[in-house]
């Protein structure tokens, strides 16, 4: 047995031996992996606390995270197009989607959550799994990057499967704001099988040609930060993006 795994963002050669629990330490690209994947089995019966009880505040802490993604997504994304949200978990921003006319799918390993949202179309498995996965005009994902065992693939799954003017908006948490030390009790959970650093996930988009249009990071609590970033294809209208971004600095000011 090989004393050496290769990373999953640069491909670079890693101790197998675990630098904290059973997560690994790239030494190139700063990405923190787990050393085994996560099995699609163990998301078949997972109902989120969206689903769980929905409660007043629960409602009300969903929405604000939806208005805060969609304000974004809605900026960049052409009105009226399609659009696929990568294990949606929920149905709340399908929901704001369709009710400000995009045309909204899904995807989720969740058959649980599938059944509870019949009233949408969402399609079971990975990206790269899914047989008649069509071309959509854009694509979203929150809190779904960490989860994924092999991100490189699934990734260039999507962008096959994006207009080559969409726009790509995803949410994670990003390592270099966690916390000023490595403290496993502070973001370790067992599904992410994914760490990401600014460096990793910039390697990670360049890999699969994408290009950063927007990144805001922000605290998510006390133990955690993530990063909102909006994407494009590398081959996109530069000029047209970059109008578009300092039009929302604008807006923010």
């Amino acid at each position: 047995m090989s004393d050496f795994v290769k990373c999953p963002i640069c491909d670079d050669e890693v101790s197998n031996k675990p630098l904290l629990a059973d997560l690994a330490m790239c030494g190139t690209c700063m990405h923190l992996f787990k050393l085994i994947d996560f099995p699609a089995e163990g998301y078949h019966k997972y109902r989120s606390s969206a689903h769980n009880g929905r409660t007043p505040e629960h409602i009300t802490m969903a929405n604000r995270a939806v208005n805060i993604r969609f304000k974004i997504f809605n900026h960049f994304a052409k009105k009226g197009t399609s659009v696929l949200e990568i294990g949606c978990g929920h149905r709340y921003f399908l929901d704001k989607l369709r009710d400000n006319g995009f045309k909204a799918e899904g995807t989720e390993l969740s058959k649980a959550i599938i059944e509870d949202l019949e009233d949408h179309k969402i399609h079971y498995g990975n990206p790269s799994e899914i047989e008649d996965l069509p071309v959509y005009d854009n694509i979203c994902g929150f809190h779904v990057l960490e989860h994924i065992n092999n991100p490189v693939r699934e990734l260039k799954t999507l962008v096959k499967h994006m207009s080559d003017d969409g726009v790509m908006v995803l949410e994670f948490p990003c390592m270099n704001f966690y916390t000023r030390n490595l403290n496993g009790n502070n973001f370790y959970e067992a599904p992410h099988t994914q760490y990401f650093s600014q460096l990793s996930m910039m390697m990670l988009f360049k890999k699969c040609g994408l290009m950063i249009v927007h990144q805001t990071t922000f605290w998510d609590n006390e133990k955690m930060a993530v990063t909102l970033i909006c994407l494009a294809k590398e081959t996109a209208d530069k000029k047209e993006l970059m109008e578009k971004t300092f039009s929302l600095m604008e807006l923010n000011d």
